[in-house]
């Protein structure tokens, strides 16, 4: 789904109604990131260290890991978090797919080795689904799309009432039809309409 559209609102549900996590911690996974890098990632956010002396032997030792050491890492780390009822997302933010929405041959790697008995759970959001999965990993994908009228104007009316703005029907209806379904869309609207009044943005919707 689109950035901003509710991805981690949506898994923070998951949590909450389904799995029994408490905390989420967020990894993103950046262009040019390889599995080594991630590891290192993963590594400081996840194993202790007292000072920047452990912190730096604790870097330099997983810099010397190979990939299936650093696979193997990556899941141990995960594995303790989930113990600890935190779930790990990975936030796509140019490393995971490549321009033509395909996994990095580390990444197909990474999920090929990662367990599928339920020992280790794992998110990942992404702008786009991944066009290679590989078969053998159970990876289930659910595509968030953009809100439909009803909830888009339940939305305005929520972020009016927050903001304690006068409005009417007949205004949040007008207004719902420019915001297309997006969310941070709905919040910006209500925002200038408390600075500049409902009247005047409907009067020119080009502010």
């Amino acid at each position: 789904g689109l950035t901003g559209i509710g991805r981690r609102t949506f898994i923070q549900h998951s949590l909450k109604n389904v799995l029994n996590f408490k905390k989420v911690s967020i990894l993103t996974i950046e262009n040019g990131d390889n599995i080594n890098d991630i590891c290192i990632k993963l590594t400081t956010m996840s194993e202790p260290y007292s000072n920047k002396s452990e912190l730096s032997n604790l870097v330099s030792t997983v810099k010397k890991l190979n990939i299936d050491e650093s696979i193997t890492r990556i899941i141990n780390n995960i594995k303790s978090l989930n113990q600890k009822n935190e779930l790990l997302i990975f936030v796509d933010e140019g490393g995971l797919l490549d321009d033509e929405g395909y996994l990095s041959s580390h990444m197909i790697t990474f999920l090929q080795n990662f367990p599928c008995d339920g020992q280790a759970y794992l998110f990942i959001i992404s702008n786009r689904k991944p066009q290679n999965i590989p078969y053998q990993v159970y990876a289930p994908t659910y595509y968030l799309k953009p809100l439909n009228d009803n909830d888009t104007k339940k939305l305005l009316t929520l972020h009016f009432r927050n903001l304690n703005l006068s409005f009417n029907p007949g205004q949040i209806s007008e207004l719902s039809e420019y915001i297309a379904g997006y969310p941070p869309a709905a919040f910006y609207a209500a925002q200038i309409c408390h600075i500049y009044g409902i009247e005047l943005i409907l009067a020119d919707k080009s502010k």
